[in-house]
């Protein structure tokens, strides 16, 4: 909203693949705020990368024996 952006996605919950791929076509003025733009798309898709790899990871855990007590009493947790 600084520099006069607003985007289309208004009524999304949250970022998705779409709203990134537009984020990655907006034109900016100065070198420096395409560079730093371009840098926090980057790290955004590379925390996202690494959150997935982390749940996935959790998922294969919650399948292994050795953890499906702990997991059986985790689940009786209200929310």
């Amino acid at each position: 909203m600084f520099y006069g952006i607003s985007s289309p996605f208004s009524q999304l919950p949250r970022w998705s693949l779409q709203y990134i791929e537009w984020l990655k076509t907006i034109t900016v003025e100065t070198t420096y705020l395409k560079q730093a733009f371009a840098l926090l798309i980057e790290l955004y898709e590379y925390l996202t990368r690494q959150i997935a790899r982390i749940n996935r990871t959790v998922v294969r855990l919650c399948r292994d024996k050795k953890y499906r007590q702990k997991i059986t009493l985790l689940c009786t947790v209200p929310a």
